[in-house]
């Protein structure tokens, strides 16, 4: 009976000892780690592309909102004399002056602008932006201005030119084709698109600069 209980006491022993050492072992060994490696490219393309779509968004929203902006006004002046002389000699001259001011509007639409209009350049820190070419939109005269000159007679002539409401008609729509031939000319347009293009890399400059400080505004 002894013997038996001895035998039981010694496999015990074993057991507890054995658990002991399994467990030192288990903790003395190196545990097991998963390692998740995070590409940087990656991210900091993904970082880009949201930092593209931003500006494109906010470049859009601005150009919805402002749509037609007039990037310029310019005055204009245009004479018309209006002659009843009899033949070539000054003593049967009867002329009359007349001055009709003007000021004519040049605008760009900004709608036309859409997501293909817009590159960002992320090697450049840059923004282009096509934007549509200015166009004059059109003339107001200025009636209450409109200076009417004495009437410069001959020596044999005497009186003033008087002017109907019909012909004070036709005089303006003529006027007002001049000026605005006058401000379609080559000159005006080219004055005008510098002013638009500075004025617009100046709007969207301030939009973008509230994402980033980083980009550089282009207007192509």
């Amino acid at each position: 009976m002894k013997k038996a209980i001895v035998i039981i006491l010694l496999v015990v022993v074993v057991l507890v000892g054995a658990y002991i050492a399994i467990d030192k072992l288990d903790f003395l060994a190196p545990s097991q780690s998963t390692f998740f490696v995070y590409d940087d490219e990656e991210e900091q393309m993904e970082a880009l592309k949201n930092i593209e779509l931003q500006i494109t968004d906010a470049v859009l929203g601005e150009a919805r909102e402002t749509a037609e902006l007039i990037v310029l006004e310019r005055d204009i002046t245009v004479t018309q004399v209006w002659d009843k002389s009899w033949w070539d000699w000054d003593i049967f001259s009867k002329t009359k002056r007349i001055k009709i001011h003007g000021t004519g509007y040049y605008v760009v639409d900004l709608s036309g602008i859409d997501k293909d209009s817009i590159t960002v350049d992320e090697d450049k820190l840059t923004v282009t932006i096509d934007v549509p070419d200015v166009k004059l939109k059109n003339v107001d005269i200025d009636l209450e201005n409109t200076e009417f000159e004495d009437t410069q007679n001959g020596l044999l002539r005497f009186g003033e030119i008087k002017v109907t409401a019909e012909q004070s008609t036709l005089m303006l729509a003529k006027c007002e084709d001049v000026m605005e031939t006058e401000l379609k000319s080559d000159k005006n347009l080219a004055e005008a698109q510098k002013s638009a293009d500075k004025q617009i890399e100046s709007l969207f400059a301030n939009v973008i600069g509230a994402i980033s400080n980083d980009y550089t505004v282009v207007i192509a």
